[in-house]
């Protein structure tokens, strides 16, 4: 069992891959929530553009890239309550400090290791129509403009066509429109360009040019613009370009690829964050139209013409 300032929690879930909680473990509490508590490393303690973020997150919210999951409802209620009691957390208080050295000290079998990375999906047209039917269907509720994700989700299906493309002048222009863009503390274009990237990253099946996929050309501009978002959204953007998605992100992809799982993917998404769900969903299913148009597209033509014999 995890023991000391976080408690005793038996069970967690962690990525695969270096964990950020290791080196240092001195971290601020910034965010609480019902399904996540958001740490932060200490300005002198963060280094170029290592992690700067932990997400210890409840089973509702899953795991996120650099992050902890504690799956047990009732150890992450408790643990919630020991890191910030009944209070929320102020900017004008001193930052509670927190520290994670000694949560992976026991035995092994008590950490469940995940990977984030996607794995190859084969896209599902009739499931691409039945996300992109189920989105136009999520009402926006706010009559404010600056407050609306939809002038973002509309730059998706641009962002993915100009990726296929290798239109990396478009690609660089579309970014700097989305990055930093729209409401949301992790702003709704910064995860409208995850969900892109996410089914760039997946589809199987994509054009290369000069050897780079799109996804990865995609990725290389995305990773130049991270310093014009918010640090949750750095964090995110930046573990996207090294190809690790929350397992919010995978649901999507699996429903992207059947069309059973649809109806409830739209659900959860409508459930993460005020628009972030919704915005990730957007942003994948414009991408996967536009990755099954380019595709058809460039297929050759099943028509076989025979040669009709003289007279």
């Amino acid at each position: 069992m995890f023991r000391g300032q976080l408690g005793t929690v038996r069970h967690v879930r962690v990525p695969i891959g270096p964990e950020p909680w290791r080196e240092d473990g001195s971290f601020h509490l910034v965010h609480v929530g019902q399904s996540a508590l958001i740490l932060a490393r200490p300005v002198e303690r963060r280094q170029g553009r290592r992690s700067e973020l932990v997400a210890l997150t409840s089973r509702m919210r899953g795991l996120v890239p650099g992050g902890i999951c504690v799956p047990d409802y009732a150890e992450f209620a408790e643990l919630s309550h020991r890191l910030a009691g009944n209070e929320p957390v102020r900017p004008a208080q001193a930052p509670r400090t927190v520290r994670l050295d000694g949560w992976l000290a026991d035995p092994p079998h008590l950490v469940e290791r995940v990977d984030l990375r996607l794995p190859p999906t084969v896209l599902d047209p009739r499931a691409v129509a039945r996300m992109g039917s189920a989105l136009a269907a999520v009402p926006v509720h706010t009559p404010d403009p600056v407050m609306d994700p939809r002038a973002q989700r509309e730059l998706a299906g641009p962002l993915a066509r100009a990726a296929l493309a290798a239109d990396d002048l478009l690609v660089e222009d579309l970014l700097v429109r989305l990055i930093g863009a729209g409401p949301g503390t992790t702003p709704a274009g910064d995860d409208v360009v995850i969900g892109v990237l996410a089914t760039l990253s997946a589809a199987t099946g994509l054009p290369r040019a000069n050897g780079l996929g799109p996804a990865h050309r995609l990725a290389s501009q995305v990773a130049g613009l991270v310093d014009q978002t918010t640090a949750m959204s750095r964090h995110d953007l930046l573990a996207a370009v090294d190809g690790q998605f929350a397992e919010h992100v995978h649901g999507l992809l699996r429903a992207l690829a059947d069309p059973s799982l649809v109806t409830a993917t739209i659900a959860h998404a409508r459930t993460w964050g005020a628009s972030s769900g919704v915005d990730h969903a957007s942003g994948a299913t414009a991408a996967a139209r536009a990755a099954l148009a380019h595709t058809s597209d460039h297929l050759p033509s099943r028509s076989t013409h025979v040669p009709r014999r003289s007279a």
